[in-house]
Parts: structure tokens; sequence; C-alpha cells
């Protein structure tokens, strides 16, 4: 992914150029196809919220800190009205080397100091990779705001849909297991009728084949008598014939 597909809000990024961007409040470069994770992540997000304290509180003015450290308030430079030189070929006062001058004299390298301390004072509550200044324009701090607004919005949107793919999870779970008991119930019910089918039809077997003895004994004994009765017809005819011969 490139630069150009990424959306970049001109407040807090910027295009560098090696194809990355560049994270003006966390002062890192990131790559485009994860600058929304990083806009996303828990440093991003601290960084936003340090800057939004750092904004609330703003940062003091150089003499007022320095005044505030001392305990009393700012102090202005008196400007001082020239005072007449006297003239080298005039008396001198008798007290004049008894005095000391009321103005100290500052040396070079103490004015350095001086100016380094004031400029710490300065950039104190300046957050490093920001330009000084930045929040002065309020329509880049509107930008920010609106930037940390999103965010915090765009999270409570996510602990929100996090939370309802739990409960819709719990819920399926639930439905799977109702379902399975439903379908194992069933499989029982099926079981049952399959074994009482079987049943009968072994029972109904059982009734056909002692049937089908019965018959077969009735027919054997009806076979039997059948041949007793020929065997009498027989004994009679030749009794019959016996006594015509005589």
């Amino acid at each position: 992914m490139s630069v150009a597909g990424v959306k970049l809000n001109p407040a807090i990024a910027k295009p560098t150029g090696n194809g990355q961007v560049h994270c003006i409040v966390c002062n890192m470069q990131v790559k485009p196809k994860v600058w929304t994770a990083h806009v996303n992540g828990k440093k991003h997000r601290d960084s936003c919220e340090r800057l939004k304290q750092q904004l609330v509180s703003g940062p003091k003015r150089p003499n007022d800190a320095l005044a505030a450290q001392n305990g009393g308030p700012p102090t202005k430079k008196i400007r001082e009205d020239p005072q007449p030189v006297p003239s080298s070929n005039g008396p001198l006062p008798s007290d004049f080397f008894d005095e000391e001058p009321g103005l100290s004299i500052q040396t070079p390298w103490q004015k350095n100091k001086d100016e380094e301390n004031a400029h710490l004072r300065e950039r104190k509550g300046v957050i490093e990779g920001v330009p000084q200044g930045f929040f002065d324009d309020k329509r880049r701090d509107g930008m920010v705001r609106e930037t940390i607004e999103n965010e915090a919005q765009m999270n409570e949107e996510y602990d929100r849909l996090m939370r309802e793919l739990n409960e819709q999870n719990h819920e399926d779970e639930a439905k799977a297991e109702e379902e399975d008991e439903q379908d194992a119930l069933f499989r029982d019910i099926s079981n049952a009728d399959d074994q009482m089918e079987n049943w009968m039809r072994l029972n109904a077997m059982e009734k056909l084949k002692e049937a089908r003895l019965q018959e077969a004994r009735e027919k054997a004994a009806v076979q039997e008598d059948d041949d007793e009765g020929s065997d009498d017809d027989d004994i009679d005819f030749n009794n019959w014939r016996a006594k015509r011969v005589l």
C-alpha cells in the first residue's frame, strides 16, 4: 500500500520522501499499510493524551516562570536616564570610589547561560517532534482535538462491538448446544422406533411360523385319518370276497 492510498490528517501526519508516513504526535515513521493500526494503538493514544494534557495546562511565559520561581511578581526593565559624565579635567567627588555601582556587570558566559535557561523555560511544555507554536493555530488545534475525540469515539465503538460479538458468540454456543441436545433426542427416538419396528416384524414372523407349523400338524393328522380309513375299507372288501367264495 502506498501513501496515496492512506487518508492522512495533516495535523498529525505527513508523508515522507521514502514512501512512509511521519507521525508528528509520536515523532516516528510508520509504514502506510500499518498506519491505521498505529493510530488505533496504545502508544499513539497515550501520546495524544499527553498532548491533550499539555494543551490544557499550556506553557508559561519565560518572565512569568522566572518570577514564579523567585516568589515575586514579573520584573520589568527600568529605563535609566543617562547620567552626565564628569569631565576628566574636572575634580572627582571625594566618595566616588567608595560607592558601589547600581548595575552589575554581566560577563558573556553568564549572558549565554541566562539565554540558555530562558530558552529551556520556553521549551518547557513543548512536545518533541511538534513544531513550536503548533497549538497556537486554532485550526490545527481544532483538528487535533477532533482527532482525539474521534479516536475516543472509535475506541468506544470498538469496545461496544467486541461486547456484542462476545454476546453473539455466547448465544450461538447456547443455541448449538440446544440443537445438539435436540438432535440427540431425535436420534434416540428414531432408534427406539426402529427397534420397535424390528420387534414387531420378528413377532409377526414368529406368529407366521407357528401358524404354518400348526397347519402342517393338522394336515398330517388328516392324512393319518385318511390312511386308517382306507385300510378298514380294504379289510371289509377282502372279507366280502371271502364270503362269496364260500
